[in-house]
This record gives structure tokens, C-alpha cells and sequence, in this order.
């Protein structure tokens, strides 16, 4: 709490219904505007990512549209949520849900009304949504397409993490007898990242992606 002499500094303080930011304040989320250049780390920075680093999420969300996949039902955790900037000015409806369980659900409506949707889940929900997936993908027999993100895996590969949600997210995939294939966006290059969707949207049957993170 502020003393009564103690200055105040408004672009700390939550943007109110109707506010605009004024320019260079952090809470300035607009887009960008021609000629501008985002510093590293603001959310508006969709420029494609450099040799080394991460596959930037602009990237990503081209190769989920270049895919034919028309909705994103997910739940995003710390490192698919930083896919949505890129998503706002997508083609791909974006449908968040509450539950993975309810994802799959959402998803199974939409296969059934003729749309193309991918679920984009981390691991641990998806170990929670594993009857909606047995009933999706053996009881219904739909082509269900996932994004299963692994957490730990980098850690875990570097002998630097204990999670043992990289030991059970493959084994669990396996147990629902999904198509399954690995990418990495912190090693993969565009080919690869193009490659891994493109493939997961053709497949007949329900598959998935271990997206490592």
C-alpha cells in the first residue's frame, strides 16, 4: 500500500473498461502499427523466431492454418498460451474450455458437424480426459487430432527434471492406441513444423503430437 507522500505509478496498476494506454505504457496491447518493431518479450512480438530458438508462435499458428484445421479447442498452459497473440488475427476459431475432458467433448460435436478441430491439451489433462478419448476414438471412431504438450521433456532429456510426465505421456498415448509423433519446436525448423501438423491433420484415424516443452 502507498504512503500518503509516496508517489503513484499508474502503469502498474490494472487498465480500467475503456482505458487506452498511452504509448510505451506496458499495458498497451494494441497492435502494431506499421513501421514498428516490438521489443523482445512484448506480447506484439510475432517476428519469426532465429536459429536456436524457440519456433515463434506466428509460425506455429500459419502451419496449424496451412493444415486445414479450422478450430483450436484448448486449455493453454504456460507454453501454449503463448501462442495466443498469434491466434487473435487467425483463421482458426478459438474455443477455450473449462476441463480437457470438455474439449474433447466440444471437439467430437464439431468432427460430427463437418469441421476439422485440434485439441490442444498439456499432458496432465490429458491423462484426466482419457474416457472422453477412449469414447471419441474406439466407441465413435472419430479421427480425434491432439496436441498433447509434454511438460518437462527438455528438462527431463538434460537430466535436469524429476517430472515424470514425460515417462507417462508417451505410454498413456499408447494405451489409447493413438498414431503418435514427436516434435520439439526448440529443434524442429520449419520444415519439420510443417511436416508434424500437416501429417497429423492427413491421418485417417486419431492421432497426436508429444510437443515437447
Amino acid at each position: 500500500m502507498l504512503g500518503p507522500n509516496e508517489p503513484r505509478d499508474p502503469s502498474s496498476e490494472p487498465a480500467q473498461p475503456g482505458f487506452t494506454a498511452a504509448a510505451g505504457d506496458p499495458r498497451d496491447l494494441s497492435p502494431a502499427q506499421p513501421g514498428f518493431t516490438a521489443a523482445a518479450g512484448d506480447p506484439r512480438d510475432l517476428s519469426p523466431a532465429q536459429p536456436g530458438f524457440t519456433a515463434a508462435p506466428i509460425n506455429i499458428v500459419s502451419a496449424l492454418e496451412a493444415a486445414g484445421f479450422t478450430h483450436l479447442v484448448w486449455i493453454p498452459d504456460s507454453h501454449l498460451g503463448t501462442w495466443e497473440p498469434a491466434l487473435r488475427s487467425s483463421r482458426l476459431a478459438l474455443v477455450r474450455v473449462c476441463r480437457e475432458g470438455e474439449a474433447i467433448g466440444v471437439a467430437i460435436g464439431l468432427i460430427l458437424g463437418g469441421a476439422r478441430p485440434l485439441v490442444a491439451v498439456q499432458c496432465t489433462g490429458f491423462f484426466e480426459a482419457g474416457d472422453a478419448v477412449r469414447n471419441a476414438v474406439h466407441d465413435l471412431k472419430l479421427p480425434l487430432k491432439l496436441i498433447v504438450g509434454v511438460r518437462s521433456e527438455r528438462a527431463a532429456r538434460a537430466g535436469k527434471s524429476r517430472d515424470n510426465c514425460p515417462w507417462f505421456a508417451e505410454r498413456v498415448v499408447a494405451a489409447w492406441e493413438l498414431h503418435s509423433t514427436r516434435f520439439d519446436p526448440a529443434e524442429g525448423g520449419a520444415t519439420e513444423l510443417t511436416g508434424a501438423l500437416s501429417t497429423l491433420a492427413e491421418h485417417p484415424a486419431a492421432a497426436a503430437v508429444l510437443w515437447a516443452e
